[in-house]
C-alpha cells in the first residue's frame, strides 16, 4: 500500500499545482441477502462509467469540469448480504470562480452526478438511494490523507482489525474480519457459511483493480501510474520470515484470479494463523466447483 499511498499524494500534489479542488464521493445502491456480488458489483461499477458518458448538453457542461478521478471499491458483508460502495476523490477546475460560485457549481456537480447515476442504477433494475449518497469537497492539502485513510480501510491494510483479529458484533464486515472469525473457529454467521461468503467474494473480485485512475490521468498530469500487481512485486519487504507455505495449486488459483496483491496484503500483517485463514478459505475454494449460470 506504501506506493499506492505515495503514487495517490504525488497524483493530488500534480493537480494541487493546477489549482485544481477535490469532492470526495460515496456512492452505494440498493441490496438484500439474496444479491449476488458479482451482479451489484457489475451494476455499481456499469453505473457509474455511465455518469461520465452520454448526452444531456446541460450536465455534460457541468462534468466538463472534472479533470481526473482516483476510485476505490469497498466491499462489506453482514445480516443483509454483501455491500459494495465505490469511494471516489474527482478533481475539479473551479478557475474564474468566487468562492461562493465554487460553493454552489460543487454542490450542482454532486447533484448531477447522483442523478445521472441514479437513472443508471434504476435502467438495470436495480435502486439507489439518495440517503447512502455522500459528496463533501476536502481542500486539496488534506484530501491526500483523507482519501488515503479510506482506501486503507477499504483494503483493510491498517484497521486494528486486520492487525489484531476481530472480536465480533458489528453489523457488518469486511472480508478481513470474516477470517478473523473464522481463525477462531467460526464457520457460520448469521446462518451463512462464512468459507461460502469468501468463496463468492473471490469469485466477483477476480482481476478488479483495488484502485483505479481515469483514463489519461498519466498524460494529464505527466506521472506514471502503475496496476496492483506491480506495486505488489516492487513492495520493499522486512526482514524474511516465513508465515505461510502455499501449494502449487492453491497458488495457480492465486494468479489465475489475480489475488497475489490480497495474499501480500495479509501477509504485511505479519500474523500466521490470520494468512492460515485467508489460505484455508481459498484452498475450500479450490475444491468446490465453479458456480455455473443457468
Amino acid at each position: 500500500m506504501a506506493g499506492r499511498k505515495e503514487e495517490i499524494e504525488n497524483i493530488l500534489l500534480k493537480g494541487q499545482e493546477k489549482g485544481w479542488c477535490a469532492l470526495f464521493l460515496t456512492v452505494t445502491l440498493q441490496h438484500t441477502r439474496d444479491s449476488e456480488l458479482e451482479e451489484l458489483l457489475k451494476t455499481l461499477l456499469a453505473a457509474w462509467r455511465s455518469v461520465f458518458s452520454g448526452d444531456r448538453t446541460g450536465e455534460r457542461q457541468v462534468l466538463s469540469r472534472v479533470k481526473a478521478q482516483i476510485k476505490s471499491t469497498e466491499i462489506r458483508w453482514g445480516r443483509n448480504g454483501f455491500h459494495p460502495h465505490l469511494h471516489v476523490l474527482l478533481m475539479v477546475d473551479e478557475a474564474g470562480m468566487s468562492e461562493t460560485q465554487a460553493g454552489l457549481f460543487e454542490d450542482k456537480l454532486a447533484e448531477v452526478i447522483f442523478s445521472r447515476y441514479q437513472r443508471a442504477v434504476e435502467k438495470r433494475g436495480m435502486v439507489a438511494e439518495r440517503e447512502a449518497y455522500d459528496a463533501r469537497p476536502v481542500s486539496m492539502a488534506g484530501a491526500a490523507a483523507h482519501y488515503v485513510t479510506k482506501i486503507e480501510a477499504a483494503l483493510e491494510l491498517t484497521s486494528p482489525e486486520t492487525k489484531k483479529g476481530f472480536a465480533g458484533g458489528a453489523r457488518s464486515y469486511t472480508m478481513f474480519q470474516l477470517l478473523s472469525l473464522y481463525e477462531r473457529g467460526e464457520r457460520q454467521l448469521y446462518g451463512k457459511d462464512i468459507a461460502e461468503v469468501f468463496r463468492e467474494f473471490a469469485r466477483a473480485t477476480k482481476g478488479k483493480r483495488a484502485v483505479s485512475y481515469s483514463r489519461g490521468i498519466n498524460e494529464l498530469l505527466g506521472i506514471e501510474t502503475k496496476p496492483d500487481e506491480e506495486l505488489a512485486e516492487q513492495a520493499e519487504l522486512p526482514e524474511e520470515k516465513t508465515i505461510a507455505v502455499v501449494s502449487a495449486d492453491v497458488w495457480r488459483v492465486v494468479c489465475a484470479r489475480k489475488m497475489r496483491a490480497q495474499l501480500l496484503a495479509v501477509a504485511d500483517s505479519g500474523d500466521e494463523r490470520q494468512v492460515s485463514a485467508w489460505l484455508e478459505a481459498l484452498e475450500e475454494s479450490v475444491a468446490q466447483p465453479e458456480r455455473v449460470k443457468k
